[in-house]
């Protein structure tokens, strides 16, 4: 296998693993909001996968793009609290937002980066629309041990008493190419979190 197979699948990995540890037999918590997740031209949607228990219950749906390659994960869940206030201040969400960013940074700890340097962060819409659904996001560049290139995003939001989380892995660094699908996906994944 060649080493950029074997950094394409190891982001790949990296970027559904949590979902990996759920027991497919066991339906989302009762109390996660049953989000209706579109289907979108040119993205592969897996099914519903529910998140371990550790999590607060919820549930994770990921979506794949072949060309150009691009994964991302969307979280949904509470991590057991009895209110998430809908605030991106909160101190909550700023919680959830700080620890996934440290996860990146953990994983270069761990050496499945090389190096991971964040490019930024802050407020921002789902999708190119201003006036759309509010995140907290945050854009990392990463380096692979193969010397391999890709981008990794984050948002972070609170929807109806939970936690929405997006992981984005685009392979390479061609923002362009990547970012006229992921508009597409983004614009129906905020119509979806604004019904």
């Amino acid at each position: 296998m060649s080493p950029r197979t074997t950094t394409i699948i190891a982001l790949l990995l990296l970027a559904i693993a949590p979902t990996l540890r759920a027991d497919p037999n066991q339906p989302p918590a009762d109390n996660a909001p049953k989000l209706d997740f579109p289907k979108v031209e040119g993205w592969e949607k897996t099914d519903i996968r529910p998140l371990p228990a550790e999590s607060g219950g919820g549930y994770s749906v990921a979506y794949s793009s072949a060309e150009p390659r691009i994964v991302i994960t969307i979280y949904v869940f509470n991590r057991g609290l009895a209110r998430i206030d809908d605030n991106l201040t909160s101190p909550a969400i700023q919680e959830e937002f700080a620890s996934a960013k440290d996860a990146i940074q953990e994983a270069t700890r761990r050496g499945i980066y090389k190096q991971a340097k964040e490019e930024e962060s802050g407020q921002a819409t789902l999708g190119t629309d201003k006036s759309t659904v509010k995140t907290l996001y945050a854009r990392f560049h990463l380096t692979t041990k193969d010397n391999g290139q890709a981008i990794s995003e984050i948002f972070v939001l609170p929807h109806q008493n939970h936690f929405i989380k997006l992981r984005v892995t685009r392979l390479g660094e061609d923002r362009k190419t990547t970012q006229v699908p992921l508009d597409k996906l983004y614009a129906e994944l905020a119509k979806m979190l604004t019904r």
